[in-house]
């Protein structure tokens, strides 16, 4: 990470001299006028399906980083980020786009670069920033023991020629945010919710929660805090939050795994492996989604799967 924004400074630096001596300036920094790159054709085929969802901002590609191999593929693209307000204040930062194995794509993170002496100290005051979920450090490749919010098609459990029954699940982490970052928001920001980027149109805080664009019950967002973990978490409707999808994983289903699906709550139904493929297909109806279905991992093994109604 830390290499990454050094490499990201450099470059910065780089395109604020060129512009300088396009265009000569007295006093301080100025921010370049910094065309797209063209980035390599897999880069910015996820760089364009993430800005799909993206309102609020503008963001120019201007060098692709670094790439990280999981169940799809990380990218860390340099980006110049303009507001989309009167008179906008851009700035720099590196953008975390995660692509899966089926297409789509999504921002996970961006971290913006800091440059002391880059923009004075009026434009400061007035520049954009963009908040997004705290990162997590999650190996797709290595999954740790826990219980995690998962999605999954109705054929994802499958006997491959090795024998072994695999299932196939995007992995999701509860979205939460740094206190500071939160206790900074204000409007003209941008934060990340749900993989959406939306702009911070208005922001009133009260009694430890932070309503943002009216909060819930006006289409916007309500923040709470969360003693045991000290952040901000998303709080919805019959107590449902935000979730970052981390990505696919693939891992074998113990022999000694529990189904419990309770999304119809007249009629739960417990299944053990034998029966487990057809279970899942035959439930399908009502969706396996990171708001009513756990999966439960233990020594890189599926234990358990549970399914919970939710209205």
């Amino acid at each position: 990470m830390r290499k990454l924004i050094r490499i990201a400074m450099v470059m910065v630096l780089a395109l604020c001299v060129a512009a300088a001596a396009a265009e000569p300036m007295d006093g301080g920094w100025e921010i370049a006028s910094q065309e797209a790159a063209a980035l390599p054709a897999d880069a910015q085929a996820a760089f364009d399906k993430a800005m799909e969802s993206l309102v609020g901002a503008e963001y120019t590609p201007v060098a692709l980083l670094g790439t990280q191999l999981v169940a799809g593929t990380n990218y860390c693209i340099l980006c110049r980020i303009a507001p989309v307000v009167p008179n906008p204040v851009p700035h720099w930062a590196l953008v975390y786009i995660y692509a899966d194995l089926q297409g789509g794509a999504e921002i996970t993170n961006v971290a913006d670069v800091d440059i002391p002496g880059l923009w004075n100290a009026e434009d400061s005051a007035s520049l954009s920033r963009t908040v997004a979920p705290n990162p997590v450090d999650f190996d797709l490749l290595d999954v740790e023991d826990g219980v995690y919010p998962a999605s999954f098609d109705a054929d994802a459990v499958e006997e491959l020629e090795d024998g072994i029954t695999w299932m196939t699940f995007h992995v999701f982490s509860e979205d939460t945010y740094d206190i500071a970052e939160i206790g900074l928001l204000e409007q003209g920001d941008v934060i990340v919710i749900d993989g959406r980027s939306y702009p911070v149109e208005d922001i009133e805080r009260s009694d430890g929660m932070v309503l943002i664009n009216g909060g819930l019950e006006e289409g916007g967002f309500t923040l709470v805090a969360e003693d045991e973990s000290n952040c901000f978490i998303v709080w919805g409707y019959d107590d449902m939050t935000a979730y970052t999808d981390l990505g696919i994983a693939m891992l074998p289903v113990s022999e000694d795994v529990v189904y419990d699906d309770a999304a119809d709550p007249e009629n739960p139904e417990t299944t053990g492996f034998a029966d487990l493929a057809q279970a899942i297909e035959a439930g399908a109806d009502w969706g396996f989604d990171q708001y009513n279905t756990r999966v439960s991992v233990e020594n890189g093994r599926i234990t358990a799967i549970e399914r919970f109604y939710t209205p």
